[in-house]
């Protein structure tokens, strides 16, 4: 059960939405909507913030952006009342907040709503139920106006070109839809200011190109939007001013006028990354490892043909639905195909489980590393070593601490995990360090077979070139590897071969001498004329 979408143009405009008050003109155009000054914050000894300044003003569109642990997401925190600092001022339309009494429920009654990067949606509760949680229309006597608040989500369903039923459990929703879904209620806020963080991760080209329109429609209602990503180019699309942030110190700000990738990088790392995408040095052999023949899988994949190489890097390209996830998820062992075989090294195997697709030498990362891939209250070493347990233990199933410790750390040494103790909890780690912890549990196996969906999903730009590297390395190393991803330049710039999906099927494949952005689309959506996205 997911939510049909509508493939046309928008019919409703933000003014025509009854939630959504349009700002009045400021009288003063210089005069900030948002103002923070010297705010610090320090966690366990580290300073996570260091004095920062930053401001927003109305009908603007200000990007964050830095590397992971730059402190962006705690600026932010801050901003909404999670998060209370050290020191620092905090000025809201004018007003001296007191951050004693500043909380999430005070910040969003002063117009703060924030679409975290991680979603907060409540699973089993329908779609109408998370747009307008703890805000739904009642009658007189407290009972919920369900007739009103379904047309209101309706309505609100309408202006992001989704049709489907509002009392549709969100669980039954793609990824992409949840995201939306999550944007929405931030919208139905009546917000004055709007912070989006990494709000495009997972979800198709043209649902950017909707939440683009969104943005701008936003500003013209005078709104403020903070909007933090890792993909430059959104950022240099989408921003009148541009705020770099490295180890939680304000580096910079950019107008849009004079903001260029490469000087964004330059500030963020402190140093210029010339190259996000290794040189490829070696050419794959013709040696197939793995083959997937005729896999079927009812309302999924249709009859999927896949032939991986040694020393490969086979890029899985697709909008969202396609179906990349759900064939990494049959080769793995996850989802039980209906019909078709899966061979390696030319031999038929069946693989029911996880454990039996490691057996074999296949290393999975998921997606979502967060509730798939990691144990984020578990330390560092215990995540890297999770996948061969049973080679840390004796006979007398205790298990061997200083042969983990070695292991563990070879590992985070050789993935330069950036951290000074691997009893650390991941959770702790920022998103590209998670990463990389999580790519350091299937390194450990020593894979024959890698197959890594978004390897660089929520990642800073310095964690992605490393990512790429290791990637490269992996595969001139003779590992054989399948790379999902939704970013077109990172699959055009890292893969050997590209494999296009849509819809469950495999509508091609051509080789990345041959593969363009235009080239791709064409093949998707099967049409000599490039689709208008």
């Amino acid at each position: 059960m997911k939510a049909d979408r509508i493939l046309g143009p928008s019919k409703i405009s933000i003014d025509e939405l009854p939630f959504i008050q349009i700002e009045p003109k400021c009288l003063e155009d210089n005069m900030s909507l948002v103002s923070i000054k010297n705010i610090s914050k320090q966690f366990f000894g580290v300073k996570a913030l260091n004095e920062v300044n930053f401001e927003l003003k109305r009908g603007e569109v200000h990007s964050l952006v830095g590397e992971n642990g730059a402190g962006k997401s705690t600026l932010m925190n801050v901003l909404s009342g999670i998060i209370k600092p050290d020191k620092g001022e905090l000025v809201l339309d004018g007003e001296l907040i007191s951050f004693e009494k500043y909380n999430p429920q005070v910040a969003l009654m002063k117009g703060i709503s924030h679409v975290h990067q991680e979603l907060s949606l409540c699973p089993n509760m329908s779609i109408a139920e998370n747009i307008f949680f703890n805000r739904s229309p009642v009658n007189k006597y407290g009972g919920m106006v369900f007739k009103k608040l379904f047309e209101d989500t309706s309505e609100l369903l309408k202006y992001f070109e989704i049709k489907g039923n509002p009392n549709l459990p969100v669980k039954y929703l793609s990824f992409g839809i949840r995201q939306q879904v999550e944007i929405l209620r931030a919208i139905s806020q009546n917000a004055k200011v709007i912070i989006f963080d990494e709000p495009t991760t997972g979800i198709s080209e043209r649902e950017v190109k909707i939440l683009y329109k969104v943005i701008q429609q936003l500003k013209e209602a005078g709104k403020a939007i903070i909007y933090i990503s890792h993909k430059l180019e959104e950022v240099l699309e989408l921003s009148d001013r541009i705020t770099v942030l490295r180890d939680g110190k304000e580096i910079k700000t950019l107008d849009k006028k004079e903001s260029t990738k490469d000087l964004i990088i330059s500030l963020m790392v402190g140093r210029e990354i010339a190259n996000l995408y290794p040189t490829k040095t070696k050419v794959p052999g013709s040696e197939i490892v793995l083959e997937v023949e005729g896999v079927y899988k009812k309302e999924v994949l249709k009859k999927i043909d896949l032939k991986l190489k040694k020393g490969e890097i086979l890029g899985l390209y697709g909008l969202v639905g396609a179906g990349r996830s759900e064939l990494c998820d049959t080769i793995f062992g996850i989802i039980k195909k209906d019909r078709g075989t899966i061979k390696i090294d030319g031999k038929p195997i069946e693989i029911r489980k996880p454990e039996e697709a490691i057996k074999y030498g296949i290393g999975y990362l998921p997606e979502d590393r967060k509730s798939q891939g990691l144990f984020l209250e578990m330390s560092i070493k215990l995540n890297i070593i999770a996948s061969k347990l049973k080679s840390y233990t004796t006979l007398a199933f205790i298990m061997n601490s200083q042969k983990e410790k070695i292991i563990s750390s070879e590992y985070a040494k050789k993935l330069s995990v950036s951290t000074d103790d691997i009893e650390k909890k991941v959770k702790q780690l920022s998103g590209g360090n998670q990463q990389k912890v999580m790519l350091a549990k299937w390194l450990a196996i020593c894979p024959k077979i890698l197959i890594i969906d978004e390897p660089t999903k929520g990642v800073d730009v310095g964690a992605k070139s490393e990512i790429h590297r290791i990637l490269r390395e992996l595969a001139d190393g003779g590992v054989a590897v399948i790379m999902v991803s939704s970013e077109l330049p990172e699959i055009l710039g890292i893969s050997d071969r590209i494999l296009v999906m849509h819809a469950g099927e495999v509508k091609g494949e051509m080789n990345v001498e041959e593969a363009t952005q235009e080239n791709i689309m064409k093949m998707i959506f099967n049409t000599r004329e490039i689709v208008n996205m």
